[in-house]
């Protein structure tokens, strides 16, 4: 009897959460932007997501452009949201997808800015870098972040692709200068950069192979590295230095500017080489890429 009753539940389709799939394909990082857009939302409306309405959202984007809010964080928030009520839809838990329905009537997609606006520079990281390898700063902790930093300004990678690059992702045979790295972006898509040979080397030293760690950079104990502990070094590292508030991702803007205002690389080219998948519409179909001898920035 016992085994009758297995088979028929064997033969019965598997129940699919689609909401907790797809929310579940989505990186950590993701996840946390898309969270705060939602509670940012349905604070301002104070409704259920089923009492929705168009012109709810037209409130919203209306709201948003009064505080000032730039296009792009505006798209950004309305895209989040466009995703949340889709799958909704898909799932019958409401009929339609307002912002959907908005977009039929009115043109809600705000002007972005392209230019690159940055506040620091590779002088002010080289200068950063000179008072760093002083002796009241050169420790070891402040050569291994060094390392990282010269890594970032070197990729433009984000934090969490950076520091979750495993010994298994690196091809150190891929020619005399460079090493190629597969990294892993956001919605954890596979892609790759890649690194002069003379800084792998150079990372290798402080941070040599571990039977305990399988990643290319962790901390002094041997523990992985977060993403909130890597922020606070580096602003401590140019806050000691330079007294300059630098964090993470303004080395990965200074990264593009350099590759495109002092380089002239072709922006196309550099928008693939940071992995962004949705600068603008044309930039979706490009298929050129920054070539090995042009990839990387040297400190």
């Amino acid at each position: 009897m016992k085994k009758n009753e297995i088979a028929v539940k064997k033969d019965q389709p598997l129940e699919i959460d689609k909401k907790e799939t797809a929310w579940n394909l989505l990186s950590p990082q993701t996840q946390s932007a898309y969270k705060s857009d939602y509670d940012l939302f349905f604070k301002f409306v104070n409704k259920p997501p089923e009492q929705v309405t168009p012109d709810d959202l037209a409130g919203y984007i209306k709201h948003m452009e009064t505080q000032g809010f730039k296009g792009n964080t505006i798209n950004r928030r309305v895209a989040s949201l466009s995703k949340l009520f889709r799958v909704l839809a898909s799932v019958g838990e409401i009929e339609q997808n307002p912002v959907a329905v908005l977009k039929e009537f009115h043109n809600i997609q705000r002007r972005t800015s392209r230019e690159f606006k940055i506040s620091i520079t590779l002088k002010d990281v080289q200068k950063a870098f000179k008072r760093g390898y002083q002796k009241k700063h050169h420790t070891d902790r402040t050569a291994r972040i060094m390392l990282i930093i010269e890594a970032f300004v070197a990729t433009g990678l984000r934090v969490s692709s950076l520091i979750g690059i495993k010994n298994s992702d690196i091809n150190d045979n891929y020619n005399k200068d460079k090493i190629l790295i597969t990294t892993r972006g956001k919605g954890k898509v596979e892609d790759f950069v890649y690194l002069d040979k003379e800084l792998y080397e150079r990372i290798k030293e402080v941070f040599p192979d571990r039977d305990d760690r399988d990643t290319l950079f962790y901390s002094k104990k041997g523990s992985y590295y977060s993403r909130k502990y890597i922020y606070a070094e580096i602003v401590d590292f140019f806050k000691r230095t330079i007294d300059k508030h630098v964090h993470p991702h303004m080395l990965r803007h200074l990264y593009a500017t350099h590759k495109i205002n002092v380089e002239g690389r072709p922006i196309k080219e550099v928008s693939l080489s940071l992995h962004h998948r949705n600068i603008s519409t044309t930039m979706r179909y490009v298929d050129t890429k920054l070539a090995p001898e042009n990839a990387n920035i040297k400190i």
